[in-house]
């Protein structure tokens, strides 16, 4: 609900508004809320299979503070 409210009140993607407002000023660059759409950064960990065999995206990817699925 709290993703929710503030994409309505600040008129902003929810995973835009985190990186301006906490992870940029807090100096976490390596912090990002996941959106399937845009994709992983290039220096994301990503899960691999005992076999070395990427794991997909499941369902619940891209699920933040609302919980809705955001991919498109």
């Amino acid at each position: 609900m709290l993703a929710l409210l503030v994409e309505r009140v600040t008129e902003m993607n929810f995973y835009d508004f985190m990186s301006k407002y906490f992870f940029q000023p807090l100096g976490m660059q390596h912090t990002f809320v996941y959106n399937p759409s845009r994709g992983l950064p290039s220096n994301a960990t990503i899960s691999y299979k005992r076999t070395w065999i990427r794991e997909p995206d499941m369902f619940a990817d891209g699920v933040y503070g609302d919980k809705v699925y955001t991919a498109q």
